[in-house]
Formats: structure tokens, C-alpha cells, sequence
């Protein structure tokens, strides 16, 4: 079965109203407010941070509600109110590392110890030396490889590891609460990780398409294979959505994954051709342990499994 993905939905509105108030209501204030402030530049990121910071920080993201991370560039006020801000959690996007610049206060790069991949022209995980890049031509990640590295439960264990270790320097009265939360965050993402596993096994090795290619890590892990609507972040031309169309029916695809940030008239094309219907996934949603079962409950949908 072959389906696809676009990505994109909106956050919480918990998240909204924190980062609304932290970032942008409260000036220079983020330095004076009774819990520590930690920033990250990504949602999923502030959420793992929040799991292992627990009541001793608040955690929100430099990335608005709706925006893609690959066309996004932080302006100087939110960078200045940033600044307040006790750690600065960067994953590697591009406009991240710009912001690390700027931003003069510890940093971390969560993603220490991830093994990345790259992609080929077709959306395929793997050491093939093509950098995966959007429609501006510029590269997705600040080194050419995939950075959605947090859909993996796996990448998520390493990413709350890098976290704890970076919150027992800014706040080492709390060391000890950091450590435990940790414990409990990698047992519960192991386990979800095992459940993931299982519940895709009987579609080991399968193909899906997706529109952007952020679904790499997670298909590694769980042994399904990754291929792109997108190519080399052109837009799909005519003549490649008849190819996608064609492929789609040869293998009898009913599910097409849509994002509303993006121009929905691709996808809608292809659910019409094919006889399917559009579902929206988020990747970049907060809470990943949820966005990880969605994903999985999406596969298995898509795969013809919930007949």
C-alpha cells in the first residue's frame, strides 16, 4: 500500500497561550519568571523537554503555531525575548541555527548521538549522498541530512538524554528529579516503540509514499519504507502526480495524508483519482508520544489493516 503524507497541523492551544505569553507578551520578563524558561526551536522538542524538566521549567518553542520550520526565520524581538531564557534546545534546522547565533545564553544540540540518513531522489532513507532539500532550494537541515529525527521513539529516548544532561548544568539543584524523569520517559517510549513495532509487523518492508519526506526515522524503526511525492523540493508537476497516480492505483491506495499549510489541491487530485480520501497527519504536533500512535493508527489504515 502506498499513501501519502504532508505535514503540518496546528498545535495545542496549551502551547499557544504559554509561548504567547512567554515569548511574545512578556518582553525581557522570561529571565524574571518564578519556573526557568527553556526554549527550543521546535514544538515535539519543548514537549520531551517539558517531560524531563517537569514543574521546574516552562518549555516553549521559537516556532509559531502553523509555520513550517523550513521557511521560517525568527525576527530580532523574539530572538531579544528569547534571550531571557534559561537554555536554548536546538535540533538543527536551519533557522535554529541561525537563532543560535543570536541568542547568547547555554545551548544544547539535542540531536548528539542520532545516526542521521540522507535521501535519495525518490524519498528513500539511506547513504546515498543527495541532499534533501525543500522548494527554495535550500536544504531542510543545516547539513543536507533528514532532520525530522524526532519521529522515532528511539531518536525521542536520545533527544530527553541530551535534554536531562543539558538541565543539569543550568538548574543542578534539580539533577536529581531530571534523572528520574528520564527513567520513566525512556521506559514508556521503549515500550511504545516495542508496541509500534509489533503493531506494523505484518506490514514489514512495505512501501508508502509521502508528500515531504519526514516520515524517514519513523520508517526505519519500524520497518516500512519511505518514498516522496516531492522531488527535490520542486513542486509536483503534472506529469509526476500522473506517475504518483499511476503507482498509487497499480497498488490499490485508498488513503491520501494531507496537511492544510500546504495547497491542498495535489492531494485532493490524487484521492479523486484513486478513489480514496484525504487524512491529516501532524509531525510537527507538541505531543510526539500522541503524533506516534496517530502515525502507527495512519499506517495501519493506510496498509488496508483496520478492514
Amino acid at each position: 500500500m502506498i499513501f501519502i503524507v504532508e505535514s503540518m497541523k496546528i498545535f495545542t492551544k496549551i502551547l499557544v497561550v504559554i509561548a504567547a505569553v512567554l515569548l511574545a507578551g512578556c518582553g525581557n520578563d522570561t529571565a524574571k519568571s518564578a519556573v526557568p524558561v527553556v526554549v527550543a526551536g521546535l514544538p515535539p522538542v519543548a514537549w520531551i523537554a517539558q517531560e524531563i524538566g517537569g514543574r521546574h521549567i516552562s518549555a516553549v518553542s521559537l516556532l509559531p503555531e502553523g509555520r513550517s520550520p523550513h521557511d521560517y526565520a525568527p525576527g530580532p524581538t523574539v530572538l531579544r525575548r528569547a534571550s531571557g531564557a534559561k537554555l536554548f534546545l536546538n535540533s538543527r534546522m536551519p533557522f535554529e541555527e541561525s537563532a543560535s547565533k543570536a541568542i547568547a545564553i547555554p545551548q544544547a544540540d539535542v540531536t548528539e548521538g542520532i545516526t542521521r540518513i540522507t535521501l535519495d531522489s525518490t524519498g528513500h532513507a539511506g547513504e546515498c549522498g543527495h541532499a534533501h532539500h525543500h522548494h527554495d532550494g535550500t536544504s531542510c537541515s543545516s547539513d543536507g541530512s533528514d532532520p525530522h529525527v524526532w519521529l522515532s521513539c528511539e531518536n525521542a529516548v536520545v533527544i530527553a538524554k541530551n535534554i536531562e544532561k543539558a538541565l543539569g548544568k543550568v538548574l543542578p539543584e534539580h539533577k536529581a528529579e531530571f534523572a528520574e524523569n528520564l527513567k520513566k520517559f525512556t521506559s514508556k517510549f521503549e515500550a511504545l516503540r516495542q508496541e509500534n513495532i509489533a503493531k506494523l509487523a505484518p506490514y514489514k518492508g512495505r512501501e508508502f509514499f509521502i508528500y515531504h519526506p519526514s516520515f524517514g526515522y519513523f520508517a526505519r524503526e519500524t520497518g516500512l519504507k519511505q518514498r516522496a511525492v516531492e522531488l527535490g523540493g520542486r513542486e509536483v508537476s503534472a506529469a509526476r502526480l500522473a506517475d504518483v497516480i499511476k503507482d498509487a492505483r497499480a497498488a490499490q491506495v485508498k488513503v491520501i495524508f494531507t496537511q492544510k499549510e500546504f495547497n491542498p489541491q495535489n492531494s485532493e487530485v490524487l484521492a479523486k483519482e484513486i478513489g480514496g480520501k484525504c487524512v491529516q497527519v501532524d509531525p510537527l504536533a507538541f505531543d510526539i508520544e500522541k503524533t506516534m500512535r496517530e502515525i502507527t493508527s495512519a499506517m495501519i489504515s493506510g496498509f488496508g489493516g483496520d478492514k
